[in-house]
């Protein structure tokens, strides 16, 4: 019974590792998966309806554009609205007509 001592220890290290490695990949993934129970649907979230969305300094337009949204692309959002165009930051505003915003959140 002796001689199979090492073999079972090596056996039992292995399950153990393989255990831990289960453990890691999945809390890899739990954040995604509760990313949507987790949202604070009072935050206004909006999504790009086209690509190349320009992002201006400024709700005009002919403010200069900082950055482009593709279509699909999300983004948190204020719900201030000025001249059509939706502020999703500092000096950041996107035409409201090419957006939406992402179901259950209040884009009031």
């Amino acid at each position: 019974m002796a001689l199979f001592a090492p073999q079972r220890n090596v056996v039992i290290g292995a399950a153990v590792v393989g255990v831990l490695v289960l453990y890691v990949l999945g809390s890899e993934t739990r954040p995604d998966q509760d990313a949507g129970s987790t949202a604070n649907p009072s935050q206004c979230r909006i999504a790009s309806t086209v690509d190349g969305l320009r992002v201006r300094s400024a709700p005009t337009l002919d403010s200069a554009i900082v950055d482009r949204l593709n279509s699909g692309d999300e983004t948190d959002a204020d719900k201030v609205v000025e001249n059509g165009f939706r502020k999703i930051g500092e000096g950041r505003w996107v035409s409201a007509e090419f957006t939406r915003p992402l179901p259950g959140r209040d884009c009031g």
